[in-house]
């Protein structure tokens, strides 16, 4: 990740695996839905390429797709 994801109090995701074991844990594997599928395909290919690029792309997927879900705080703007 290119920065942890907060699921409680006491845990954040903070790898890509991480990330991926924790969707899968909590919406199956077996009935992805498209926003689930493309946010286990961006965390598999930033993965595979190691660029930053795509980790990023990845870690804002995830959160975002958390987010929705209601398995995270939102993002809060710094200032």
């Amino acid at each position: 990740m290119s920065r942890p994801i907060p699921i409680s109090a006491s845990a954040s995701l903070i790898t890509l695996r991480d990330g991926a074991d924790f969707l899968l844990s909590q919406f199956g594997r077996h009935h992805a839905t498209g926003a689930q599928a493309y946010t286990l395909e961006r965390l598999s290919m930033a993965a595979a390429s190691g660029s930053l690029s795509d980790i990023s792309v990845a870690t804002l997927q995830l959160r975002a797709f958390l987010t929705a879900h209601q398995l995270t705080e939102p993002i809060r703007a710094y200032g």
